[in-house]
């Protein structure tokens, strides 16, 4: 028996376990008359550090459980989400998704819930990593702001550590659990008008060089200084991985009509852009996709919210569109197996793909540069926002560091510049691509595996005097 005082007193200094989650799980489904029911539990526990001025001001950690339960009665589905994890608070959890379900309407293509299933293990935890203490983190700061001592520049951003979990069980037998380490890193450097930024993520501490990270950002904010005017118009780019990153939630995600692009609910909507494009070469041929959970720069758990095991889909291929993500709904509607990509139910957006591969190439980022006689380097867009939805129309601005290049150098700052641009065109005038790298976007918070592309033809509409 779990008892209320476990929960208040280790669960305020540890996540959750396996098994304490397992036994919320079946307290839960002991207390539910309905025909069907689920639970999904999410916990974290994280610590952060936080740094302004070139100095550490604050320290600040949270831990939150949430229990999520979703019954079905009657053809009808209620779902309700509490923090309160005592009797009562489960008690009242199960109540409230019972009464929700009775006023909602039937859903006679609702399926069974999934009894258990085997899933791949997946190692993203590191002891080390979650109990990350205060001190280790202002050692690793200090580490950082130290060289920059000598410099005019002012650093700010964050450290944090800690740990996650996901179980999911239901009435049907199944139960799933996954866990995973977690550091955040991020740093912005201001230079008189200058700036740079880092932003990574990663299960492991020591999967990061904080160092490097921080002493390219550093040089981009010194080199970005009293940047030049520069015209308009189509040109040569090498967008670094994060630039990269900063796009591609746009190719995955259709923010106008809400629904995952690769879903095969997307397309039998025509809501997304691959609307009647699959088997059609709409994208480069050096341009591969893929959603694989299991590439050594991804993690993430080895089932989607519906506790299917997840698979590794190639989404494109050589520029084709060649595969959809299915849930068990469309996995039934098309009468195939499902991708392992369900999110919670109900759900609009369609299966959805967490865990992005773009497939680079060998060259380094020195060959990007010396082989382009004029182009612009571009550190990282911001403020993206979709403006066509059939051709993924993106607008937005470059941001901490856009550099001219010129004979194969890189030889002045420009201003920031505000770009309009087909990302399906982009995709169809790649020159080049390094190897692919974990990089997080900063909007979308997804971790992505993408490399640094030259790619020609990129629009700019105009300049932008300040961001």
């Amino acid at each position: 028996m779990l008892q209320n005082s476990l929960i208040y007193t280790k669960f305020t200094l540890f996540m959750l376990s396996e098994i304490q989650a397992q036994q919320i799980i079946e307290k839960a489904l002991t207390k539910s008359p309905a025909e069907e029911t689920e639970c999904l539990l999410q916990s974290h526990s994280t610590a952060l550090t936080r740094f302004a001025n070139n100095t550490i001001h604050q320290n600040v950690s949270e831990i939150e459980t949430t229990l999520s339960v979703r019954i079905v009665n009657n053809q009808k589905m209620g779902r309700f989400t509490t923090n309160k994890l005592d009797d009562h608070g489960i008690e009242m959890a199960v109540k409230a998704a019972m009464e929700i379900s009775k006023v909602m309407p039937e859903q006679r293509d609702l399926l069974p819930m999934l009894g258990q299933q085997n899933y791949p293990q997946l190692n993203h935890y590191d002891e080390s990593t979650a109990r990350y203490t205060p001190r280790q983190r202002s050692e690793a700061i200090r580490s950082i702001l130290d060289p920059m001592a000598s410099f005019s520049v002012n650093a700010a951003g964050i450290l944090e550590t800690g740990e996650r979990c996901l179980a999911l069980g239901n009435s049907s037998g199944l139960f799933a659990y996954y866990k995973n380490s977690q550091v955040t890193f991020s740093l912005t450097i201001d230079n008189q008008g200058g700036s740079g930024y880092v932003l990574q993520k990663a299960p492991k501490i020591a999967e990061l060089n904080l160092q490097n990270e921080s002493r390219e950002a550093l040089n981009n904010a010194l080199r970005s200084v009293s940047p030049s005017e520069i015209s308009p118009g189509e040109y040569t780019v090498i967008l670094t991985p994060q630039a990269v990153a900063n796009l591609i939630p746009f190719l995955i995600f259709d923010y106008v009509t809400g629904v995952s692009n690769f879903s095969a609910l997307g397309v039998d909507e025509k809501r997304s852009f691959l609307t009647g494009k699959l088997g059609k070469q709409i994208f480069g041929k050096n341009f591969t996709l893929l959603d694989d959970v299991y590439h050594p720069l991804q993690f993430g758990p080895p089932f989607d919210y519906e506790g299917v095991p997840k698979q590794r889909v190639v989404l494109v291929e050589n520029g084709v569109p060649m595969n959809l993500l299915y849930d068990r709904f469309t996995a039934k509607r098309h009468k195939t197996e499902p991708t392992g990509h369900g999110l919670p139910l109900p759900n609009t957006y369609g299966a959805f793909p967490a865990n992005i591969v773009i497939q680079g190439e060998n060259n380094s980022f020195d060959d990007l540069i010396k082989s382009t006689r004029k182009g612009l380097l571009v550190c990282r867009f911001w403020y993206i926002r979709l403006v066509d939805s059939a051709k993924i129309v993106l607008t937005g601005t470059t941001r901490d560091g856009t550099f001219l290049i010129e004979n194969g150098e890189i030889t002045k700052a420009v201003q920031n510049l505000r770009f309009n641009q087909s990302l399906l065109d982009m995709l169809n005038h790649i020159v080049a691509m390094t190897p692919s790298v974990r990089v997080t976007d900063d909007e979308s918070e997804h971790v992505y595996v993408v490399p640094a592309m030259k790619i020609e033809k990129f629009h700019f509409s105009r300049t932008v005097t300040k961001s």
